[in-house]
């Protein structure tokens, strides 16, 4: 095993020693490998190489630690991971298969090379060639730089659902997961409790924008089921937990039958979650006299979602989407997406969602042009929300309005992700920030909204996508922030993509 580190990551190290490295298997050895110049005063088991530190130059860094593994160890297998990933070791061995020379996690299907996050194993005799190869670029995504070398040389690859790229399947001592990343030291230390505890109390929570199981471990931390949001807990009263979020603020539950519901005040009279209720916004004005809700039909944001906009719009209309049926979506339906594609993303039902969501897209369209032509005189346009925004600023939103150009083809309301760099640069990778995606709330022209809906009929990416696509070719402004997204998931980072529709 060969565990990728840098000059900085001695605390990494430190929590991969005290969790997974603590149990040692025999027939698999270990080194942490870092560049030049790092502090490893005291650390015997890290290797320093004689390259550059930095992320920037991963491929060389990884091609140096192969070498220095192939020159100290008698090995089948080579298994690179990073030091914010969770490895099983007795598990490991579950992975190989001699018929293949590179396995890694599902991203070996959807782009032809690993996600090195989520670890991978080389044979030997791939590693040697790779050693070998001196043209192979010093500088890039080494996933990548790896996996297409590999396959350029006749190598044979598969994936494994045992690797996973993040923390949305975590081992534990009830499943047979090999993997997960993206693991703080203090995450490190929850899987760790997982794999060492077992799942403890299963709890069903239910929050305003999201519903899932909790795993509630006698250490004092949690996690949830699905995504690896991670915390501390504690019951603070009978029936009352207090959830202390590793990236969020903390948020109350109540038990409300078989479930836990939240967030609420911590005074709460343990019968319903705190709302937020926006004021009344004065003078509207009329050029966005319609808001269309994109929501699927079983979605539980929807109510709110429409109170919400009610509290602000002149005429509030619910656009449904329909939750497509997994064994009738083809390739065609999804290539653009910006999922992993995996049988997992059909199970939890992202990829039906998605573009069931899509679908709720282009009704609110059609149904908002209809709107805007059905009043005397016309109007200007229309809103379009997704189901879980939140008015945070009712002044600035009717600022936004008033300042709007005559000329413009939409306005964005949820400007977060606007500093996403890659507009221009059609296929490259889009880095998403926590918790904020490009179309939460926006308002389109009419015109604009006949211009692109034929593009949208046709599209086969994910909604948020479609529309940022549409930025470049029309005048979209998003000087400020008025609403924003309230869900708080990780999103994810988009591999290559086809952005044409």
């Amino acid at each position: 095993m060969a565990i990728c580190s840098h000059g900085g990551g001695r605390e990494r190290r430190e929590a991969v020693r005290r969790t997974w490295l603590s149990r040692q298997v025999k027939g698999v050895s270990y080194f942490f490998f870092v560049g030049r110049g790092a502090d490893i005063a005291g650390e015997k088991d890290v290797v320093v190489l004689d390259v550059d530190d930095g992320y920037g130059s991963l491929p060389l860094k990884v091609r140096e630690a192969l070498a220095y593994a192939l020159k100290r160890y008698d090995a089948d297998w080579l298994f690179k991971c990073d030091d914010d990933t969770y490895v099983v070791l007795d598990r490991l061995s579950s992975v190989p298969r001699p018929r293949y020379d590179l396995i890694g996690d599902e991203s070996v299907d959807a782009r032809g090379a690993p996600s090195g996050g989520a670890g991978y194993f080389l044979s030997t005799a791939l590693a040697a060639k790779i050693c070998a190869d001196r043209t192979l670029p010093a500088v890039g995504a080494e996933d990548l730089v790896i996996g297409r070398a590999a396959a350029a040389k006749g190598a044979r690859l598969a994936s494994s659902t045992l690797l996973c790229k993040d923390r949305a399947f975590l081992p534990s001592a009830g499943n047979r997961q090999v993997t997960c990343h993206w693991c703080e030291p203090l995450a490190l230390g929850v899987v760790h409790d997982l794999m060492m505890q077992g799942e403890g109390h299963v709890i069903r929570a239910v929050h305003r924008v999201w519903r899932d199981d909790v795993f509630l471990l006698k250490s004092g931390y949690f996690a949830r089921k699905n995504g690896g949001a991670m915390g501390r807990w504690t019951e603070v009263s009978p029936g009352m937990l207090q959830m202390d979020w590793f990236d969020w603020d903390r948020e109350f539950f109540i038990r409300s039958g078989e479930a836990y519901i939240g967030p609420v005040d911590q005074g709460a009279d343990k019968t319903q979650p705190a709302a937020s209720r926006p004021v009344k916004i004065p003078h509207l004005p009329s050029h966005y006299r319609h808001t269309l809700i994109i929501s699927l039909a079983n979605s539980g944001r929807k109510a709110r979602a429409l109170a919400r906009a009610e509290e602000f719009s002149h005429e509030v209309v619910w656009s449904p989407g329909v939750l497509a049926d997994p064994d009738k979506i083809t390739w065609n339906d999804v290539n653009g997406m910006e999922a992993y594609f995996s049988a997992n993303n059909f199970r939890n039902r992202y990829i039906p969602a998605a573009i069931g969501c899509r679908l709720a897209g282009l009704a609110a369209f059609e149904r908002g042009i209809e709107l805007a032509e059905s009043i005397p005189g016309g109007v200007r346009g229309f809103m379009v929300c997704e189901d879980d925004f939140m008015l945070k600023n009712p002044q600035l939103f009717l600022q936004c309005f008033k300042d709007l150009p005559d000329d413009a083809d939409a306005l964005w309301l949820d400007t977060s992700s606007l500093r996403a760099p890659t507009y221009d640069l059609p296929g490259t990778c889009l880095r998403r920030i926590m918790g904020a995606r490009v179309c939460t709330a926006f308002w389109l022209s009419v015109s604009h909204a006949k211009e692109i809906v034929p593009l949208l009929r046709c599209s086969n990416c994910e909604w948020d996508l479609f529309m940022e696509q549409q930025m470049p070719r029309g005048l979209y402004y998003g000087p400020r922030t008025p609403v924003f997204r309230q869900s708080g998931e990780l999103s994810e980072l988009n591999w290559p993509l086809r952005l044409d529709a």
